[in-house]
This record gives C-alpha cells, sequence and structure tokens, in this order.
C-alpha cells in the first residue's frame, strides 16, 4: 500500500463500499490495513453504496484522536435491512470531531453515535425534509436541549 509514503503525517481517507459480494475477502484485508492507520486520521469520508453490517467499522471506536472532519454517505442499498438498522458507535469517542456531514438519498441514516456536544459545523444533505427535521432533533436531543 501507499501508506508508507504517508510516513507519520495524518491522513485523510476515502472509503468507498460497493458490495459485499465483489471481492469480500479484499476489502475486508484492505480495511483492517487502513483501520490501523485510524490513530493518524485527520478527515474521514465514509460513503456506503450496499447493504453493510455496521459492525465493520467497530475496529475504529476509540482509535480516531485525530479525526477533525468526517463525511458519512449512506446511498440506496445501504439501508432498510435489520444489519443496517443496528446503531454505528465507532465515531463515539473522537475528541478532535468538529464537523460533521451527513448525506442521504434513501430513507434514511444509521444511528450515528457521535460526541454532539463537541460539533461545531454540521452539515446535511438528506433525500428530504422530513429526513433533516428527523435528524435534527436527534442532533438537539442529544445535546439536552428543548426541541421548539
Amino acid at each position: 500500500m501507499f501508506l508508507s509514503f504517508a510516513k507519520s503525517f495524518p491522513l485523510m481517507v476515502e472509503i468507498v463500499w460497493y458490495s459485499e459480494a465483489e471481492a469480500l475477502r479484499e476489502v475486508h484485508r484492505i480495511s483492517a490495513a487502513l483501520f490501523r492507520t485510524s490513530p493518524r486520521w485527520r478527515v474521514a469520508s465514509l460513503s456506503f453504496r450496499t447493504e453493510i453490517d455496521w459492525s465493520f467499522l467497530d475496529p475504529l471506536h476509540a482509535k480516531l484522536p485525530l479525526l477533525e472532519d468526517l463525511s458519512f454517505d449512506v446511498n440506496e442499498g445501504a439501508w432498510g435491512t435489520p444489519i443496517a438498522m443496528r446503531p454505528c458507535n465507532a465515531f463515539s469517542v473522537a475528541p478532535s470531531l468538529r464537523s460533521v456531514c451527513l448525506q442521504s438519498n434513501v430513507g434514511g441514516l444509521p444511528r450515528l453515535e457521535i460526541p454532539w456536544h463537541q460539533i461545531t459545523r454540521l452539515s446535511t444533505r438528506l433525500q428530504n425534509m422530513v429526513q433533516l427535521k428527523s435528524r435534527a432533533l436527534s442532533v438537539i436531543a442529544s445535546l439536552g436541549l428543548p426541541a421548539n
């Protein structure tokens, strides 16, 4: 991999998950190698285009000390199954996280456990206003603020 060229510098990482059927073993091998660098991630962009078991991201939990910017994009096929409905807590411990972008062109987003109290910038690109309202109310509730 080209990770050796980065030496010990912070990383910008983009992961696009297209298909579990498509080279699943290779995807897991590459992801495992990439996840080992997670303490150096400053920016992470994760896109899911197929059904995903969010436990795939569990190795990231509490291993993102430099992560400042997270983009999470869920597309058709990655949503609506019992596996996809599980919460994702991979980003719940990220002390430097300040910016989150949530995108979806389907009926919703997974329940992401994010340290909302430290977020200073939230960007959403959701399919419809119902999703936006739902996400905003979820963030407001997680901050302990009144929703009216």
